[in-house]
This record gives C-alpha cells, sequence and structure tokens, in this order.
C-alpha cells in the first residue's frame, strides 16, 4: 500500500530490464509501474492497481525490446477523458512501442486517453491495445475480490 503518496509502485529503471512483475495488488500511488531510465524488456502482466493517478510510465524503447503491460487493471483517481491511462513515448516506431492489450480500465467519468485520443479511437487507429476496455469505477467490494483473485486469497461472496 502505497504511503505519504509514494511516486510508483514498481519502479523499474537506471538501466532494469527483464522483470516479471505480476499478481501485485497495489493501492494508492502517483503510478502503478514506471519504467525510466533505459529500462527495457519488462513485463507487468495480471496487476491491480488501485486508486493510482496513471497505470504507468515507459521510457522509449528500442525495437526488439519492448515492455509489456497487459492483463492488468487499473483504477484512476480522476477523470479519464483528462488524462492518459499510460504514459510512453508515442511518437516512437511501431516496433519500440510498448505491447499493451487486455487491460481493464476505470476513471471517475467512464473514459480515458491514450496518445491524445480516446481509447476507443486509439484502437481504431493503430489497431493497438486491443482488448483493453474502459468503465466507471466499480465499488470497493468488487475490488477488495480482484485483490484476493490475484493473490490467489478465497474471495467473499
Amino acid at each position: 500500500m502505497a504511503n505519504y503518496q509514494s511516486q510508483e509502485a514498481i519502479d523499474n529503471d537506471d538501466g532494469s530490464a527483464y522483470y516479471h512483475s505480476f499478481s501485485n495488488f497495489i493501492v494508492g500511488g502517483q503510478s502503478g509501474q514506471k519504467n525510466d531510465y533505459d529500462g527495457h524488456d519488462n513485463v507487468q502482466n495480471n496487476n491491480v492497481y488501485a486508486y493510482v493517478e496513471k497505470c504507468g510510465r515507459i521510457c522509449a524503447q528500442l525495437p526488439g525490446h519492448n515492455d509489456v503491460f497487459r492483463n492488468n487493471t487499473c483504477v484512476l483517481k480522476g477523470k479519464g477523458a483528462e488524462i492518459a491511462y499510460l504514459d510512453f513515448a508515442c511518437d516512437s516506431p511501431k516496433e519500440a512501442l510498448p505491447r499493451l492489450g487486455d487491460n481493464r480500465i476505470f476513471s471517475q467519468d467512464g473514459q480515458v486517453m491514450l496518445c491524445g485520443l480516446s481509447l476507443e479511437d486509439y484502437q481504431a487507429q493503430t489497431g493497438r491495445d486491443i482488448g483493453t476496455s474502459v468503465s466507471f469505477i466499480p465499488s470497493d467490494d468488487y475490488l477488495i475480490n480482484l485483490g484476493r483473485q490475484v493473490l490467489n486469497l478465497a474471495v467473499e461472496m
């Protein structure tokens, strides 16, 4: 749990590479995940990032050394129509973009941006981040049960 408004919950930077961060339940913080300062080939999947400002931040990637952000659940604190759920170098060559898809994003207004476009427009125009959806913030009970599932704990009904 992020206390004192931590910057990033998972911080892969300073050349960090080949980390596989999965099945974490993270609450609070500015960003769920960060990769900066030449980090590369890091995989984030099956994580729950609850009440963060951004799901993640990924530095520019070299072709063939892409980060992966797939099958995560992210609950944004703000209105998604005003913020990108994930920051990365949108103008990078296609071969150097992070691999994204099958994420569940929640925001106060049921919207989210990516590279200056709504998620739906980004998917339609680029053919990327397929399977990612956005909707309104669910109940705390729903999120707690997601956390239980990710951590392999018994789910309460």
